[in-house]
């Protein structure tokens, strides 16, 4: 399957069934708005509990996007049942662990921007009027729903440089197929520490071919800026509706397409496998029938 097949068929995919993708849509709805109800509560206690819970609920989605590589892995075209939400809480949980570490360097260059230039984060919160324990809260549901291009703002404002911005959202933009397939991995081999095998993980974007991998990332981060260039856009008019059906659209295609990828080379190996085979039995013929 060429790029073009993967990603008509990852944008057919999700549309088979529109109920996982509006429960998907509920449990994403409910999350954002247990964040933004819980900018009002005016205790501290009550407020951090309520972020909490709507933040962890996105788990389930990490858990279920995990379950949709695996079950495309195995061959299924169809989208799996959304049950054992507890091993899809796990799942989520693994698939965040994993993206933590991934972005590490960039967590580390907010930290120590705020230990060395705390002047740099208090102005932020002063500016938007806000508690900091809500509007970190808000900033993490809008990453952990809406994707790591919310780190865009951030990464400017915090650093308060252009080049130490840049950078970081270099290292973002690098790093991000490869966290993909580190995830893939981790589904394929069903253990997080294959997410971590970077050498293995190298050795398998070059066997995708980098041109597919390039072609594939290109496509799908403009779908991603076209979905959540509307979310945000249009979020105060119709931004519950884009929650329910696009934001959970792009989640399932966005794990089809990977699963798809990863796959390239072993179908291309099948195929010559079977090419070979196909030769040798036809040459075996051959010389028997002489």
């Amino acid at each position: 399957m060429n790029i073009t097949g993967i990603i008509r068929d990852a944008l057919k995919y999700p549309l088979q069934d529109w109920k996982k993708i509006l429960l998907l849509g509920i449990i994403l709805l409910i999350s954002s708005t247990l964040v933004d109800l819980a900018i009002f509560v005016q205790n501290n206690i009550i407020m951090g509990i309520i972020t909490i819970v709507g933040l962890l609920l996105v788990l389930f989605v990490y858990g279920y996007s995990l379950k949709i590589i695996n079950s495309s892995l195995a061959g299924n075209t169809e989208l799996p049942d959304m049950n054992n939400w507890i091993n899809m809480f796990i799942s989520g949980v693994k698939v965040l662990i994993v993206g933590i570490v991934y972005f590490i360097p960039i967590i580390l260059v907010v930290v120590f921007t705020a230990i060395l230039s705390p002047q740099t984060i208090t102005s932020i919160f002063i500016g938007l009027g806000l508690n900091p324990l809500a509007i970190t809260g808000s900033f993490l549901e809008a990453i952990l729903i809406q994707g790591l291009g919310n780190l865009v703002p951030l990464l400017f404002n915090v650093t308060n440089t252009t080049i130490t911005g840049t950078i970081t959202l270099l290292y973002m933009i690098i790093i991000t197929p490869v966290l993909m397939i580190a995830i893939a991995n981790m589904g394929n081999n069903n253990q997080m520490k294959s997410a971590f095998k970077i050498r293995i993980l190298l050795e398998k974007m070059g066997s995708i071919g980098w041109n597919h991998l390039i072609e594939w990332y290109i496509i799908t981060v403009i779908l991603y800026l076209i979905i959540f260039a509307a979310v945000n856009v249009l979020y105060f008019a119709v931004g519950p509706l884009m929650i329910l059906i696009l934001v959970p659209y792009y989640y399932i295609y966005q794990s089809r397409s990977i699963a798809l990828i990863y796959q390239i080379n072993k179908e291309s190996k099948a195929l010559d496998t079977a090419t070979h085979e196909h030769k040798s039995n036809i040459k075996m013929a051959k010389n028997s029938g002489k």
